[in-house]
């Protein structure tokens, strides 16, 4: 029954998981981490991000979707609240993109629990 919806619904999800801070350092301390893309602007983004994060701003993501799916790696898409990151997700699944997920909260919830950013 799955396989028969995911055929006749393009098999792809249709929303992002959701990463708590805590989910997300545990998860960048793995063998294998995801990629962070910060989505936010590149000034917001020099101010303060999360250590090893890129920077796509929001404008820019559906253009560069094929180059986020080249890495082949999970995604955790992060923002200031985490509203630009739902945005930016939604662009990614309709690009085809399986594998998405959303930092709750945003950097603001990062650096509220204490973990650290980088310049």
């Amino acid at each position: 029954m799955l396989a028969r919806l995911r055929a006749l619904f393009g098999g792809t999800r249709r929303t992002a998981a959701t990463h708590h801070p805590a989910g997300l350092h545990a998860l960048l301390a793995a063998d294998a981490p995801p990629l962070v893309v910060d989505v936010r602007e590149h000034a917001e983004f020099v101010g303060g991000h999360i250590p090893g994060a890129v920077n796509i701003p929001l404008g820019q993501v559906a253009a560069r979707a094929t180059e986020l799916a080249a890495h082949n790696r999970p995604v955790v898409l992060v923002c200031r609240s985490d509203m630009r990151s739902r945005r930016a997700a939604a662009q990614l699944l309709h690009a085809g993109l399986p594998d998405l997920a959303i930092l709750h909260g945003g950097t603001a919830a990062w650096v509220r629990e204490g973990y650290p950013v980088e310049d």
